[in-house]
């Protein structure tokens, strides 16, 4: 167990936020617990709350440490002083961790437990991730799993906070609707355009919405009278400021993309509605599509249930299927295999810390990196050997000849980054079309290609702004870009892309296609 000079250090991943499970662990000990969420000019206030908690035996929870890498340093230096028996030399860390400048400061009480909350970041001091005791959090994987993590740690005033019918089956409602918009993400693309991490925060300030209308509604109704008590009618609540308050403001405050923002409104419709009122089941599969299956994914909720009851329903749902987000069951093998590439990916990166710390020699890892990706761009082009040092990078393409200044930065950025020589021959390779006909393959950020061409046809029609202009998609006859012969007179060629979820392009019909074996696959599922 920590001691009250052993910070707990919690290592959070995106969409993971242990702040409740720390205020009920506080409970459970009779004890407050002080939020100190570290930002701009946050590190007063998270001085005065340490010297307050240390006398008086409370907790401290600092949130969002990585924001705040020289508050952590002063922090690690007071810990090592005090370790040491030491006075404190700093000014400006005594007023806020006790004592004044010069003197020695007052012992914590031994109530006083300090918990810190961060991001993985370089800028951790070390003193302080070994004085202190380390715990990783991360959310938990697939709907089932989160959704049973979220309703098996609810507290007992949410669940009772609002009496009235409605408030319960509107609670677990919105816990599934955040949890799929969480899950979503694993699709990539296809489950958002952009990859969005909701908080918790998210949720809570959700409930808080919900929880106060029904208030509102409760509050009218009593005014109105007619002896009712105070008993809200469905007909009272206002579902459409409901839905723009959680979906536009809320949720959508993080969104930038407008098909996310429209998709994010047909979530939130789905699960904020008057059918809550009438039956009190929450559908996670739409009983019109899946006659069969629906029933299995169907959660039961009315004005008795409690924790328990709650609890039980999520445990007896089924493993997850891509049919619950609305997508097509072949986007589960996009998933897996946008999992396996994740793990591809940090494992390559733990080999490339490794090789970097066992090299002896006199180039660091990263410039031995690219000597033999210059070996290797030798070996495959001649006439362009040497592009992949990271002198001859720039040099090696004439950005002056692209066709507007845009996409002239585009390329800057995408040269500045050290390309690979697969893509600095993609590069090459769009030169002669004044960059207007480029292989996906060739970008590592292809939408900022896409911005600078809608900024190109903004400036040469002097009449339009960027914000009115959107990307057209039209598919050529052409089959590579080996067949271009000059650059389109507005816009750009684009050839590699890929389709994913388990459709095909048609090019007889000139559309999109789901194969036969896919098509009987969906079809005998639902």
């Amino acid at each position: 167990s920590a001691g009250p000079d052993e910070p707990i250090i919690c290592v959070i991943s995106p969409g993971a936020d242990p702040t409740s499970r720390i205020h009920d662990l506080a409970k459970k000990f009779k004890t407050r617990c002080l939020d100190v969420s570290m930002g701009q000019g946050q590190e007063v206030v998270a001085r005065e709350c340490l010297a307050k908690a240390r006398g008086s035996g409370d907790w401290v929870c600092i949130q969002n440490a990585h924001l705040a890498g020289n508050f952590l340093k002063e922090l690690a230096d007071y810990l090592s002083r005090e370790s040491a028996d030491m006075k404190p030399s700093s000014a400006e860390l005594d007023p806020g961790m006790g004592g004044k400048a010069g003197e020695p400061s007052n012992d914590a009480q031994p109530g006083f437990r300090l918990w810190i909350t961060t991001e993985p970041t370089t800028e951790f001091p070390l003193v302080l991730l070994h004085r202190g005791i380390r715990i990783t959090c991360e959310p938990p994987s697939g709907v089932h799993d989160a959704l049973l993590a979220i309703v098996a740690n609810l507290a007992d005033d949410i669940l009772e906070e609002v009496k009235t019918p409605f408030w319960k089956p509107m609670l677990l409602s919105l816990i599934c609707m955040h949890v799929l918009s969480q899950e979503r993400k694993r699709f990539g693309a296809i489950g958002w355009v952009v990859g969005y991490e909701f908080s918790a925060m998210d949720l809570l300030s959700s409930l808080t919405i919900v929880s106060n209308h029904l208030f509102n509604c409760q509050r009218k109704a009593k005014a109105a009278g007619n002896g009712n008590q105070g008993v809200v009618d469905a007909t009272a609540i206002d579902w459409e400021a409901l839905r723009y308050l959680i979906s536009a403001i809320q949720y959508g405050g993080r969104i930038i993309d407008d098909r996310d923002q429209r998709l994010m409104d047909v979530i939130v419709k789905r699960f904020i509605s008057p059918d809550l009122c009438s039956n009190g089941a929450i559908h996670l599969l739409d009983p019109r599509r899946f006659a069969k299956l629906h029933h299995l994914y169907r959660l039961r909720v009315d004005e008795g249930s409690n924790r328990e009851s709650l609890v039980a329903e999520v445990d007896a749902l089924p493993a997850d299927i891509p049919e619950v987000f609305g997508l097509d069951g072949a986007a589960e093998r996009v998933a897996l295999e946008l999992a396996g590439r994740a793990m591809l990916e940090s494992l390559e990166r733990v080999l490339m810390c490794r090789g970097t710390e066992g090299d002896t020699g006199e180039h660091p890892g990263n410039e031995r990196d690219l000597e033999q990706a210059a070996e290797a761009s030798a070996a495959q082009d001649p006439d362009h050997a040497g592009v992949a040092h990271k002198e001859d990078t720039v040099a090696s393409i004439d950005v002056k000849s692209l066709s507007s200044e845009p996409i002239r930065a585009v390329f800057r950025m995408e040269l500045s980054q050290n390309p690979s020589p697969t893509q600095m021959t993609h590069l090459r390779s769009s030169i002669p079309f004044k960059g207007r006909c480029m292989h996906l393959a060739a970008m590592s950020n292809p939408k900022a290609l896409l911005n600078a061409v809608l900024q190109d046809f903004a400036r040469r029609h002097s009449s339009l702004t960027i914000d009115e202009l959107e990307i057209e998609w039209t598919v050529t006859k052409l089959a590579t870009g080996g067949s271009v012969r000059e650059p389109p007179k507005e816009g750009i060629y684009f050839w590699g892309i890929t389709l994913e979820g388990g459709v095909v392009w048609d090019e007889q019909r000139g559309a999109l296609k789901i194969p036969a074996a896919a098509s009987s696959a969906s079809s005998a599922s639902s």
